[in-house]
Formats: C-alpha cells, structure tokens, sequence
C-alpha cells in the first residue's frame, strides 16, 4: 500500500526531514560497522604479528602475513575515513532532529507559522548542504583529514 502524498508544504518538510535523518542514520551505521571491523581487524592483525614473530620454526609467509593484512587495513581505514564519516553522519542526523524538534515547539502554538516553516526548511538545507560541500571538497582534495592537518599545521 502506497503512503499518502502530503497535502500541505509543512508535511511535505516534515516528510523530507524524515527521510534525511532515516538515511544519515543508515549512513552512521554502515561506516561505524565498516570502522569497528578494520579497527578490530588492525588490533587482531598486529597481536597476531607479534606472536607469530615469536614461534620458531613458523613459515615466514605466516609470520609475514597478519603485518601485511595489518598495513592493508590501515591503509583502507586512512583511505576511506570510515570514523570520520560516521561522526559527520551522526552529527547531520542529530541535527536534523533538533531542526524539527525545534519547528514542533514554535508550530505547537501556531502550526501554520510560515516563519517557523521557513525557518525549517532553510535550516535542513543547510544541514544538507554543508554536508554536501564537505564530501564535494573531500573527493577533489583526496583526503579531508589530511587537509585539515595541513591547514591547523600553518
């Protein structure tokens, strides 16, 4: 069964907002997921180094092998800034909630408050494309975290 459209600009909004925070929300949760497992991966890789280098007598391919997955992790977690994307995520949906907590409270008195609309939808877009600048600067730049280092180093 197809939901109802909404009729009037303000559920409209409302509906849009929902829709920002149900995807920011899936976003933190794949990259926290996709973080969590290289972290893990990094710490189990790197132990596992250190006691094979402590087993005589071991291939050295196995004794080689966990640093190398351990480099590789690394590598991908640097590359893809998995725990970075999870913060900005969280924070974007965050914030989207508090926009329409907000316009909940200043419409309870009055809900066709224009302003208090107004007030919404320019406070999602700028949620929105704050987040979109950063991901257009990160993926011509390379590297956000790296960027920012370079730019708090001068």
């Amino acid at each position: 069964m197809k939901p109802t459209e909404p009729t009037s600009a303000a559920e409209r909004a409302l509906r849009r907002c929902d829709e920002l925070i149900a995807w920011y929300e899936r976003q933190k949760r794949t990259q926290r997921l996709l973080d969590n497992t290289l972290q893990t991966l990094v710490v189990l890789a790197a132990g596992t180094t250190a006691f094979a280098a402590a087993i005589d007598g071991l291939e050295k391919w196995a004794v080689v092998l966990p640093a190398v997955v351990t480099t590789v992790a690394t590598g991908l977690s640097t590359t893809f800034r998995f725990r970075n994307k999870y913060v900005n995520f969280a924070s974007a949906a965050e914030r989207l909630k508090w926009v329409k907590l907000r316009y909940a409270v200043r419409t309870e008195r009055d809900p066709k408050d224009a302003k208090s609309l107004e007030d919404l939808v320019n406070n999602m877009e700028a949620i929105v494309s704050a987040e979109l600048s950063e991901w257009r600067e990160g993926l011509l730049t390379g590297n956000i975290a790296g960027k920012q280092i370079e730019q708090a180093a001068k």
